[in-house]
């Protein structure tokens, strides 16, 4: 499954949020938040706090959460 999230503040909307994306990956491979952090190397908490978009991700613990615990890819775009 492959999620683009537009960065320009004229493209975003509520079905575009991170922690959503996160979220509806893991759910529908079947993973805890539990489970998720554990594969990932951080804890529940976390994962929680990121799904709900309570607190930014650093880009290394984001990619963890992705690539090592969801099993994707990041990508990071800049456009100037």
């Amino acid at each position: 499954m492959e999620s683009r999230i537009p960065i320009g503040e004229d493209e975003m909307n509520e079905s575009t949020k991170l922690g959503d994306i996160l979220r509806t990956t893991r759910v529908g491979q079947g993973l805890t938040q539990k489970q998720l952090a554990a594969k990932a190397g951080t804890n529940r908490t976390y994962v929680s706090r990121v799904e709900r978009d309570a607190m930014d991700a650093s880009l290394s613990t984001l990619r963890k959460i992705v690539e090592t615990g969801l099993g994707g890819k990041l990508e990071l775009a800049v456009k100037l």
